[in-house]
């Protein structure tokens, strides 16, 4: 039993001492960076990004995305940011994204974009969902579809009411779509995109949540974006 605790705590430090190493490397590769030594921060940065460590594959990759101290190479950086986001590193998660809508790298896709937003919104990435909540109201991409989870995410939408004595929610933004529900005046909603003359809101219905479609005039936004 002894033998065993002594092997476990000997590789308790171990671990400590290479995680130690590890943010001592990547620091002074961060210090090389700062110095516009961008080849010194890529010896630092390369060994870790292969040992696995995302922080370092992150910034090695913007070293390939930005030509620092070597050829602009799109896809070389794309491969080390994934495997950064793989890990649940949100910058790459993000970079990712924005790589996508770009198409650099990669083929443009922006509902594979939206995807890797959400990730990185997930862990609280601002910017990330600034642009998804952007998507909310393109007429041209459809976020919610792409990413039906969106509607139960805290973060996503606004606060509104319903202004009318009874507002019609339809499943589409059509006065000739089906209604699905009726709500009174004074209903507090949960507006999640808009499109022309219609708001979409989150609707509770049998249990779960769906996304369907007011007419605007019937509602009143109420405050700022919905928060956690």
């Amino acid at each position: 039993m002894l033998r065993l605790v002594i092997t476990a705590l000997l590789i308790s430090l171990t671990i400590g001492a290479q995680a130690t190493t590890n943010t001592q490397t990547f620091t002074a590769g961060m210090q090389a960076l700062k110095r516009g030594n961008y080849a010194e921060a890529y010896c630092h940065w390369k060994p870790l990004a292969e040992f696995g460590h995302a922080e370092s594959q992150y910034h090695l990759g913007w070293l390939y995305a930005n030509g620092n101290g070597m050829y602009i190479d799109i896809q070389q950086a794309h491969r080390w940011w994934r495997a950064a986001a793989m890990q649940n590193h949100t910058d790459a998660q993000f970079a990712i994204g924005l790589s996508y809508i770009n198409g650099e790298g990669v083929k443009q896709d922006i509902p594979k974009a939206s995807k890797w937003f959400l990730l990185a919104a997930r862990q609280d990435h601002q910017d990330a969902r600034d642009i998804l909540m952007r998507f909310s109201s393109d007429p041209n991409f459809d976020v919610i579809s792409a990413n039906p989870a969106l509607i139960h995410e805290t973060w996503f939408g606004q606060q509104g009411i319903i202004v009318a004595k009874v507002a019609n929610v339809r499943r589409a933004a059509s006065t000739k779509s089906e209604i699905v529900a009726q709500l009174p005046q004074n209903t507090r909603i949960k507006i999640i995109g808009r499109t022309g003359n219609w708001v979409r809101i989150v609707l509770a219905k049998a249990g779960s949540l769906h996304a369907a479609w007011v007419y605007k005039t019937l509602t009143k936004p109420v405050g700022n974006r919905t928060s956690e």
